[in-house]
């Protein structure tokens, strides 16, 4: 089955040239990281859906240029290096980006997907078991480009994460029920569809490692799919779903998890035509994790 749906600054007397460059080029990078801002917003049976897409993740401290303290508490990298143990980031982090499902009459009770917290889960202590081909120059390289940053630590430099979305004021339970795939198939109207990306990284061009999540909203249903795609170019694949569904007036949600991985060795050629193609190959790997839980939405009184 193919699941993409139809998709305060100081002053001085004579400002140096270089100074006038700092102002400039800052303000410049201002303008455009507010310029960046998209939010869209839909609603199902009583839940408002938001989904925000905004600018990556920068490489510098902007409120070091700027001296601005207000900035310095709000500083996205400053939080990044805080909260996280990774000595290496992705390439591209949207840290603003967010998908989120919230009831609209009780905002403690939701479910989001962050790039913070699926980078939480990507093991920051140890090497990934990835170790022939080509994969083992790119460790080699990254490992050599950390430690000329003063970085040491090993840690799962594909960027893996188990990242099942941030759930707020639902219990959670197992279930063995399942999401309805005959619904999921139905050409019924699309009244709102989004999707935002919250990391992605190209390892040193030896493949790729990026997440996303999108929403699709039907009269009766909505889908939502986050997936983490993982290729090392030549030695494997790996793709980490999560699927959450749920139906009006049901009183819950269901997520299904599953993780799937294989070898290229383990695949035929002809699977291999899709390998640049998350969407159409996931079925043809082999799932080696799964697990299913229910979001019960809490009832008042």
């Amino acid at each position: 089955m193919h699941e993409d749906a139809p998709g305060g600054k100081s002053r001085t007397n004579e400002p140096t040239s270089t100074s006038r460059f700092v102002k400039n080029n800052t303000a410049v990078t201002s303008k455009v990281l507010n310029s960046a801002f998209v939010e869209e917003t839909g609603y199902f049976d009583g839940f408002i859906i938001r989904a925000i897409r905004d600018h990556i993740l920068s490489s510098v401290c902007h409120h070091e240029t700027t001296k601005d303290v207000s900035s310095s508490e709000n500083c996205k990298v400053c939080e990044y290096r805080a909260k996280l143990s990774l000595p290496h980031l992705p390439d591209m982090v949207f840290p603003n980006n967010v998908l989120m499902i919230q009831d609209i009459s009780r905002p403690n009770v939701k479910i989001f997907f962050n790039a913070l917290d699926a980078l939480r889960m990507v093991d920051a202590a140890s090497l990934p078991e990835v170790q022939v081909g080509p994969s083992v120059v790119w460790q080699q390289s990254r490992i050599g480009a950390t430690a000329a940053r003063q970085f040491s630590s090993p840690f799962d430099w594909t960027y893996s994460t188990d990242y099942q979305g941030t759930v707020e004021g639902f219990k959670v339970e197992p279930t063995a029920e399942a999401i309805d795939m005959d619904k999921l198939m139905r050409r019924d109207p699309i009244y709102f569809y989004s999707q935002v990306a919250l990391y992605e990284d190209e390892l040193a061009d030896h493949g790729c490692a990026q997440l996303n999540v999108r929403i699709r909203v039907m009269p009766t249903c909505f889908f939502l799919l986050s997936r983490f795609y993982l290729r090392v170019d030549g030695v494997m694949l790996r793709i980490c779903d999560t699927r959450l569904y749920g139906e009006n007036n049901s009183g819950y949600f269901i997520r299904e998890w599953s993780k799937r991985e294989a070898k290229y060795t383990e695949l035929s050629s002809s699977v291999l035509e899709y390998v640049l193609e998350p969407s159409a190959i996931w079925q043809h790997i082999p799932i080696v994790d799964s697990n299913r839980t229910k979001l019960i939405i809490p009832v008042d009184g």
